[in-house]
Order: C-alpha cells, then sequence, then structure tokens
C-alpha cells in the first residue's frame, strides 16, 4: 500500500497495490495511521469521512460522520514551555525568556506561576516585557515562585495563544549547577488549568573568569603531547641504538625498492599486490645490474594501498605507476649527508646528485625516500619504459656513491664491546 496526504482539503488517500484479492463485502478493514497532529483547540474535532473507490476514482461506498474523540487539554499546554536564559555563566544577572502555548483558555483574573530552582535570586527581578496577553500583569515573588496575575482589564485569552515573558534581573546561583523550571496556568481560585514540570533550560556553567575546567584540559592536553613527544624521542634513540649496533656485514645502507599501481577496486588487490611487487623486483635488478650490493635492496610490493592520486579516471592518475626506494637506517643517511656537505659547501640533498653524474635523484631526509621522477611503467605490466632505464641506472650510481661514503666514514667498532670474554663464557659454562 501506498498513501497521500493533501494538507490544504485534510484528505488522507490510501492506495492499495494491485497484489492481493479483492476484500469482499463484510470484511473488516483496520489501518493505524502514526503521527497525527492533533488541533491546537480543544474539544470536538466533528465527523470524519471516509470513502471507498475504484481505481478511477468512482466513489464505492460513503460514510460521511464517522464520530470521533475529542481533543482535551488534560491539564497540559498545546505547545509545552520552553525557557532560555541569556546569561548561563555562575552569579551572573540574566534575563530570562519564557514561552508557550495556552490549550485551557485562561481567564482576565487568571494566574502564572513560575518556579525557579533552588539557587537563583529573585529579589530584583522585573517583568521586563510581555506577549499575547491583553491588559495588564503583576508580578509577585515568594521564595522560588514568581506569579504573575491579570488584572482583569483584558479579554479571556482563548486556547491556542503563544506568550512570551520576559523576565529581568534574575541572578544565577553562585555555583554551576543544572536544573529544571516548572510553569502552570490557574483560574482566580487556584485550579489548575495548565501544568508542566522538569522543564530545561536551568543549566549553569563555570563561573566568569574561572579556567580552573580549561587547565584541567589544557594540563591533560599538553601532559599528552609530553608523553607523546617522550615516546616519539624514545624510539628514535632505541632506532638510532640498532642502526648503531647492527654488525656490519659489508654494507651500511639498506634500502627497500617499494612498487605502488594504480587505484582500483578491491577484487583486484591480490593482482596489483603482485604487479607491483614485480615492478619493485624489475627496477631491484636493473639496479643490481648497474653495480648496486644486492646486500643494500630488498623488494615489496603494496598495491594501490599508498597512491599519490586517489582518482583512477584523473589525468596525473599515472603518478601511482611508481617505484621509489626508502632507506631503512635513515640516521646513516644523516650522517653521510651531512659529511658530503661539509666537503662540498652549499650543496643539498633536495638539490640533486648533480655531483655523481645523477642530478635528476632527490632524497627526502624526513622520509628517507630516494626518487626518480621518469621511473614509469608500461599501463598493467612491469615493463619499465625504454626512457626510464637511463633513470634507473642514475638511482644506481647515487646508491653507489652514497655507499662508497658510508663505508669510507663508518664510525669505529667500539673496542671491548662485550665484556665477557671466551674464556669467561668456557669458565660459566663448566660449572654448569
Amino acid at each position: 500500500m501506498s498513501f497521500s496526504v493533501d494538507e490544504a482539503t485534510g484528505i488522507l488517500t490510501i492506495i492499495r497495490d494491485a497484489t492481493g484479492l479483492a476484500a469482499q463485502s463484510g470484511t473488516e478493514l483496520t489501518f493505524i495511521v502514526d503521527n497525527l497532529m492533533n488541533p491546537v483547540q480543544p474539544g470536538s474535532m466533528g465527523p470524519i469521512g471516509i470513502q471507498t473507490q475504484t481505481s478511477n476514482g468512482s466513489p464505492i461506498s460513503t460514510s460521511a460522520n464517522v464520530s470521533t474523540a475529542a481533543i482535551t487539554c488534560a491539564g497540559k499546554f498545546s505547545v509545552p514551555p520552553e525557557i532560555q536564559l541569556s546569561n548561563d555563566q555562575p552569579a551572573a544577572e540574566s534575563v530570562a525568556t519564557v514561552t508557550f502555548t495556552l490549550c485551557n483558555p485562561l481567564p482576565v483574573d487568571g494566574k502564572l506561576r513560575l518556579t525557579l530552582p533552588v539557587g537563583f535570586s529573585l529579589d530584583n527581578i522585573a517583568l521586563g516585557s510581555y506577549t499575547g496577553i491583553d491588559g495588564g500583569l503583576d508580578a509577585t515573588v515568594n521564595g522560588q515562585v514568581i506569579t504573575f496575575t491579570r488584572d482583569g482589564a483584558g479579554n479571556i485569552l482563548p486556547s491556542g495563544t503563544s506568550i512570551v515573558l520576559v523576565i529581568e534581573g534574575v541572578l544565577n546561583p553562585s555555583e554551576p549547577s543544572t536544573g529544571t523550571f516548572s510553569l502552570q496556568t490557574e483560574d482566580a481560585s487556584g485550579i489548575v488549568l495548565g501544568s508542566a514540570d522538569k522543564v530545561p533550560g536551568a543549566n549553569i556553567g563555570d563561573k566568569p573568569g574561572d579556567k580552573r575546567g580549561w587547565v584541567v584540559i589544557l594540563a591533560a592536553v599538553l601532559s599528552a603531547m609530553v608523553l607523546l613527544c617522550c615516546c616519539f624521542g624514545l624510539i628514535l634513540l632505541c632506532r638510532r641504538k640498532k642502526e648503531e649496533e647492527a654488525p656490519y656485514d659489508g654494507v651500511v645502507l639498506r634500502f627497500q625498492v617499494q612498487g605502488h599501481t594504480n587505484v582500483a577496486t578491491e577484487e583486484f588487490r591480490q593482482l596489483a599486490t603482485e604487479l607491483s611487487t614485480q615492478r619493485a623486483v624489475a627496477v631491484e635488478t636493473l639496479l643490481v645490474s648497474g653495480g648496486v650490493d644486492r646486500r643494500m635492496l630488498n623488494s615489496r610490493g603494496f598495491g594501490f594501498d599508498q597512491p599519490l592520486v586517489r582518482d583512477a579516471t584523473s589525468p596525473d592518475a599515472h603518478l601511482n605507476l611508481r617505484v621509489v626506494l626508502v632507506l631503512q637506517n635513515l640516521y646513516e643517511l644523516e650522517r653521510i649527508i651531512h659529511k658530503i656537505e661539509q666537503k662540498h659547501a652549499g650543496w643539498k640533498p633536495e638539490q640533486g646528485f648533480g655531483l655523481c653524474g645523477s642530478p635528476g635523484v632527490r632524497i627526502n631526509m624526513k622520509t628517507g625516500e630516494l626518487v626518480h621522477p621518469a621511473i614509469e611503467f608500461k599501463d598493467h605490466t612491469a615493463n619499465l619504459l625504454s626512457q626510464s632505464q637511463p633513470a634507473v641506472v642514475a638511482v644506481a650510481r647515487v646508491l653507489a656513491y652514497l655507499e662508497s661514503y658510508a663505508s669510507q666514514h663508518r664510525p669505529e667498532e667500539p673496542k671491548n664491546k662485550n665484556p665477557v670474554q671466551q674464556n669467561e663464557v668456557e669458565s660459566e659454562l663448566d660449572q654448569v
């Protein structure tokens, strides 16, 4: 089934979807319609008309006087009260704005009683303005209750009347707190016409100038930052220590040759990983044939997990088809580059390695990433473009140059690095 609503006429049309069987005479039908909004005015809604029709709109049967239940106020408001404070800081003077809509009419001598939570001071309140009420209002205060009494000069306020009260001079509690208001309307004899309890709006925050909450937050943030810095520093220290203590096996620098592919869907993940690995191995093989010690290299394919351009249809998507070399022991690179800079004043690694005939090769000193922009592959293959082979040879020259420098300026092994001598070990073994 489907339905449509004509708000201008108030007609709700329910349409069968042409599946199922025809409802026979005598069949009882029940429809439940959610989220109907009752009229603002209490009392009888009047009869409701019901009509069944054929698919072309011809009437089948009609009932124009279906009785309905009356709408009653039940001691409530048509629109529940809302209260807003102009200032939510402790000990601050505030203006309270109260809005609500009557359900039961309010007599010409009726009353409005507004109760504020304990802690609010009402000693200096004044009714700043009001709308929706004709005639005058007199305000009196008793404890936490403000009573507004109509002076009899106006008319009975009918159901559906929207009222706004603006109360000035309300003094907020001296400490942060939460609470609720209550509001009720009465006739002159005290009979309650409408009532609402637990009206929100009395949340009082930190004191003006009281920065204790912010100080706690700031202290926590600073503590977390200090902890992160300490952890990061410890990681770098351990990393440097590990690099310094690594056994020397003939080479100093270690590079990982990393292959990448263009962006693709998840179903091609395995193929992309295999292809990127093949590209990395192809470059590694060419580097070794160009004179790089194989012990300096290892290969890995990352598939499409680290794209430079995330849109595979972008004109720049070809940048994803790349192979880069990433140094694994960055501390050694920093030490070597420092030595080169001392010998060649004014040179920086970002300028390229024209020192060894490879000006197109760049190194990112923060990440240890060594790249040549001309290393490219044919689409969907591990075959280097013919014009890319000289670029790989240029990278090979840089690796050999850096490794030569590293070997020449390698720190001396610390003497007596292991305090336990061989005879001491054998003595300890004899005692076991």
